[in-house]
């Protein structure tokens, strides 16, 4: 650290020095029932390495703020110059902001050049907070900002544990896995000839020439191509192909079975494999708030050089070495065995909330059938499975003959309708329509949003977070624009953006004296490593943060009552995602 300024009780101060003189700051901190600051992660992880302990520090983050004014709108960014400009506050764009953008080390400006500079800094984002304040207060919207300053003391000291990888399951899945890439594109190239996969013109003419494959169609039947009109050769062009004969269903199979190993390789196993092999084994992400429409979390991961012996497509490197990260967010299934916890003889525990949207929208939309199924444990799924074996026409169901066959498959149409979809065949318009009739309570919520926004343009949501979306807008069949995205950001938006980041700060505060410390949040799953004694603890402060506090912290911060009942699955091994489940349901 260069230089902190700061404001307190009306008087700006400033100090300049390192991490370790910045005590005056901190003891004002202290001092202070509230800290204003924008872009808060950056300030607080900062803070941190002073010595504050975060736990203890309540946050307005103006940026955050912003976030929840705009509700789903973003037209442009959240930087604290344009938020200003937005509100028609003053901007600091002057001398030493353009040298910093340009890469010149603070040290070498002058001091009281930087002093100025940071000094309207904190002016100017004191006087958004004063504006963003009344139009929070005056809109019944303060509460979600003090939840979202909450949640960004948790994630800042979240980032700085890290996440470790098992050395050993890395090596033998990403031996695994490039074994069989090189065998299938040995196997490709045996059989079609040695082919540039970058070069359109070869991909496109053994494609159309060779296999004589018909170009894929938009809704109009018209070819889709580039835009300088040349024949698709992309990765998702050619998995629409349609095969006509055995030679081209053979090509179909390799491409796709090349590119979901590919796929592996390059979105995760090469970035794991790089972590083990120059970083100890540990790599850390970022948690993101302030980019999404639902306003969930969202993550990055932190790039890391990896040197081109370590990448299987070595033609895709430029120079010795290239950077890779991986998304938290999206980090496949079925590598969550490789994650292990950081120190010998412990573990980690996994809580996941139960079908938690879903019973979000029956509490939306008070929908009773909906209610007294979660209470009394329905499967949904399997009921979907019913209804489509019944139904008997919907292909990927054909061939299957018990509920217990069809229950993995009914998973991707269960929930559609929740969320506007109308189905495609006939089975599944069928199906939706006899979900819209059976939780009609939620059906008929959904549809007086979309005529509140049709009336409006915007949705004022029973939590208190409104979205916008422009007045009286129709689409091209008659129907009110974005209907699948007003339909699913109440949802959506109250359960992983307001109801898991709140759990989520409850159970970091809880684990304060502890060993045990949180590495993942990613959707509705919070991770948690610790030793094996503090096992029952861990597990005790989990189930009782995700099924029993929820409720009291949605009525004091929300003023919302929340009466559907809450179920958590939690798990406990030396990896995640191991060991024996265990679900747990909020009151009798």
């Amino acid at each position: 650290m260069l230089l902190a300024c700061w404001q307190f009780n009306g008087k700006s101060k400033s100090k300049f020095g390192g991490e370790n003189e910045q005590q005056e700051l901190l003891d004002d901190i202290e001092k202070a029932d509230y800290l204003v600051v924008h872009n808060g992660k950056f300030e607080l992880q900062w803070l941190k390495r002073c010595g504050t302990d975060l736990r203890a520090v309540r946050v307005f983050d103006t940026m955050l703020a912003e976030w929840v004014l705009l509700g789903n709108e973003r037209s442009t960014g959240l930087s604290l110059q344009e938020s200003c400009k937005r509100r028609g506050l003053p901007t600091k764009e002057d001398l030493v902001s353009k040298l910093i953008k340009q890469g010149v080390n603070p040290e070498n400006i002058p001091k009281r050049w930087l002093k100025d500079y940071c000094g309207i800094d904190v002016d100017i984002t004191k006087q958004l907070f004063l504006s963003q304040r009344e139009e929070l207060e005056r809109t019944n919207r303060l509460h979600l900002v003090y939840q979202r300053g909450l949640v960004c003391a948790c994630l800042s000291d979240v980032e700085y544990i890290g996440i470790s990888l098992d050395k050993a399951r890395v090596e033998d899945e990403y031996n695994k896995v490039l074994s069989e890439y090189v065998e299938t594109q040995e196997a490709l190239e045996k059989e079609y000839g040695q082919i540039n996969w970058r070069s359109r013109k070869q991909v496109a003419e053994l494609l159309y020439d060779s296999l004589q494959f018909r170009e894929v169609t938009d809704r109009r039947g018209n070819p889709v191509r580039t835009d300088k009109g040349d024949r698709a050769t992309d990765k998702a062009t050619i998995s629409a192909l349609v095969p006509t004969n055995q030679k081209q269903r053979e090509f179909v199979q390799h491409f796709k079975a090349l590119a979901s190993l590919n796929a592996k390789l390059t979105k995760s196993l090469e970035f794991f494999k790089g972590v083990c092999d120059l970083y100890e084994s540990r790599f850390y992400g970022i948690f993101n708030q302030g980019t999404t429409a639902t306003h969930r979390l969202s993550s990055s991961g932190r790039k890391i050089k990896l040197p081109k012996s370590i990448l299987s497509d070595k033609e895709s490197s430029q120079g010795k070495e290239t950077e890779k990260g991986i998304q938290l967010q999206n980090m496949p299934r079925e590598y969550k065995h490789l994650v292990v916890a950081s120190y010998p003889e412990w573990e980690l525990t996994e809580c996941d909330a139960s079908t938690l949207e879903f019973s979000v929208a029956a509490d939306l939309g008070k929908d009773s059938v909906a209610k007294q199924e979660i209470s009394d444990g329905v499967d949904i799924h399997a009921n979907t499975a019913k209804f489509f074996l019944e139904d008997g026409t919907q292909p990927e169901f054909r061939g299957l003959s018990t509920i217990k066959e069809a229950r993995q498959v009914s998973k991707g149409h269960s929930f559609k309708p929740l969320f506007g979809g109308r189905g495609i065949t006939k089975a599944e318009q069928a199906y939706c329509k006899y979900f819209q009739n059976k939780y009609k309570g939620i059906y008929d919520t959904q549809t007086e949003w979309t005529h509140q926004v049709y009336r409006s343009g915007e949705l004022i949501t029973p939590y208190g977070m409104r979205f916008y979306w422009p007045k009286g807008r129709l689409d091209q069949r008659g129907n009110i624009a974005n209907l699948t995205n007003i339909y699913d950001y109440p949802v959506q938006g109250f359960a992983t953006g307001e109801i898991i980041p709140l759990i989520l700060w409850n159970v970091w505060q809880q684990l304060d004296g502890l060993k045990a410390r949180i590495i993942l949040t990613i959707h509705d799953s919070i991770v948690v490593e610790h030793p094996k004694e503090e096992r029952d603890r861990v597990r005790e402060i989990l189930v009782s943060c995700f099924t029993k506090e929820i409720y009291t912290q949605l009525k004091e911060i929300y003023s919302y009552e929340f009466t559907t009942r809450l179920g958590a699955e939690i798990k406990t091994g030396t990896h995640w995602g191991e060991g024996q489940g265990e679900k747990f349901k909020a009151f009798s």
